[in-house]
């Protein structure tokens, strides 16, 4: 907070004011950080052209914020990475998409990281950042919180050659979760039974079960690695687990169901997406 002060005060931030700089980066608010070309050069690429014959200080523009700048001129030092503990998310996405305009190769992954734990509070900022930087893990990580938005916001907000690729990832989700909840007869399955017998009781009161967590879970319990807990606690509850031809057949519906939620799970499978 002192460095904010200080920058309230004068227009500048002590951390970045050498008196023999030999550039002045001007940030989007009109703040000045006099720093050193060759830092600049060694830990990025971008922020400067080459040098010039005249024998003055280079002043060059930016569109990013003096929070973003103040923030990724840190990683360009010698000295220990900021913390991004406290910092505002707007801040944060701002700093992401700063490091690969810039090429700070010291600040994409750390960025990454913390994007990655917003991808649940922010997933329409973080899916657009993964998408664009083809991140293909983070962007698995946070579509599935895309899943419901309203369309017109979200394409909006989401990059020109990202749109079609999420368009078509809902469609695969809505595709999925009605065959999840579709219901499927009773058959005469325990071994004490005739031939000519009942159907499992269980098997309805199982079903029901398993298709209201489908509906009432969210999209966290149709994740891949979540089904499999599903079935096994609606197998416990109900008791159909003592039925051995029962527990046969929710094994090859929960294999039925990884296998249709495996790929729309993932969005990258859909479309490559690198935007230019």
């Amino acid at each position: 907070m002192r460095l904010w002060k200080e920058l309230e005060a004068g227009g500048k931030i002590a951390l970045f004011d050498a008196s023999d700089a030999d550039v002045i980066l001007r940030s989007s608010d009109d703040v000045s950080f006099k720093v050193y070309r060759k830092d600049l050069e060694a830990y990025s690429d971008g922020f400067v052209g080459p040098p010039s014959s005249i024998d003055e200080v280079e002043v060059v523009q930016l569109t990013e914020t003096s929070r973003v700048l103040e923030l990724l001129l840190q990683f360009m030092r010698r000295q220990r990475q900021p913390s991004f503990k406290d910092v505002d998310f707007n801040v944060l996405d701002g700093l992401a998409e700063a490091a690969e305009k810039y090429e700070v190769f010291s600040a994409t992954e750390p960025c990454k990281i913390w994007m990655s734990a917003a991808a649940s509070s922010h997933p329409v900022e973080v899916l657009s950042y993964a998408m664009k930087h083809d991140y293909t893990e983070l962007a698995n990580q946070c579509a599935v919180h895309t899943i419901g938005l309203d369309v017109d916001s979200t394409l909006k907000r989401l990059p020109p050659n990202a749109q079609l690729p999420w368009l078509r990832y809902c469609y695969k989700w809505h595709n999925v979760v009605p065959d999840l909840l579709r219901y499927k007869n009773p058959i005469q399955c325990r071994r004490k039974s005739p031939p000519d017998g009942p159907p499992c009781a269980l098997w309805s009161e199982f079903y029901a079960r398993v298709a209201e967590k489908f509906a009432r879970g969210g999209l966290k319990v149709l994740q891949p690695g979540e089904i499999g807990s599903v079935f096994r606690i609606a197998e416990e509850t109900t008791g159909i687990e003592d039925c051995p031809k029962c527990v046969l057949r929710t094994r090859f519906k929960m294999a039925g169901s990884r296998r249709a939620v495996g790929p729309a799970a993932k969005i990258h499978q859909i479309h490559h997406f690198v935007v230019a």
